[in-house]
C-alpha cells in the first residue's frame, strides 16, 4: 500500500512536472513569435520612415518644363484613392496654373517620425520645406510645412497611400 502510494506520488510529480515543461515551451514558443512581429514592425516602420523621405518630394516637387513627367512620378509613387485624387488635382488644378505661371517648386523632406506602424501600413510625421519660383516671384520663396502621410506596402516598394497637410 505504502509502495503503491508512492508510485501514484511520483507519476503525480512526473505529470505536474511535465505539464510545466509543456507550458514553459509553449510560452517560450508566443514570446518568440512575437518578438519576431515586433522585429518585422520595427524594420517595416524603418523602412518606410526612409522610403518617405524619397516618396514625398516626387509627391509635391513640379516644374512646369518636365510636367507630364513629375506627374507621371508624382502618381508613380502612390496608391489607392489617394493616387486618383493626386492624379486629378495635377491635371486639373496644379498643371493649368504651372503652364501659366512657369511654376517650380521642389520639396525636400527635413524630417520624419514614425506616429504607428504595423506590417505593410505606416503612418508617419513629416516635416518639409519647399521652394518655389515662378514668373511673377523668380526669387526662390520657401516656405515649411509639415503632414501626416501614410504608407502603404506594395509588394518590394512603398506608396504613399494619403498625406494630409496638418
Amino acid at each position: 500500500m505504502i509502495r503503491a502510494h508512492l508510485t501514484r506520488a511520483r507519476v503525480l510529480v512526473l505529470t505536474a512536472f511535465v505539464l510545466v515543461i509543456a507550458a514553459l515551451v509553449a510560452g517560450s514558443a508566443v514570446l518568440f513569435g512575437q518578438t519576431r512581429q515586433a522585429e518585422a514592425d520595427s524594420a517595416a516602420r524603418d523602412s518606410a520612415q526612409e522610403a518617405g523621405k524619397t516618396l514625398v518630394p516626387k509627391v509635391l516637387s513640379y516644374n512646369y518644363q518636365t510636367l507630364q513627367a513629375d506627374i507621371a512620378n508624382a502618381t508613380g509613387a502612390a496608391t489607392g484613392n489617394f493616387k486618383q485624387n493626386l492624379q486629378a488635382l495635377m491635371t486639373q488644378v496644379v498643371q493649368p496654373t504651372a503652364t501659366n505661371d512657369n511654376v517650380v517648386t521642389k520639396a525636400s523632406v527635413t524630417h520624419t517620425a514614425v506616429v504607428d506602424g504595423h506590417g505593410g501600413d505606416v503612418v508617419l510625421l513629416v516635416l518639409l520645406s519647399q521652394e518655389s519660383t515662378s514668373r511673377n516671384q523668380p526669387t526662390p520663396v520657401v516656405s515649411t510645412s509639415s503632414a501626416r502621410v501614410q504608407l502603404h506596402r506594395d509588394g518590394d516598394r512603398w506608396l504613399v497611400a494619403d498625406l494630409q497637410p496638418l
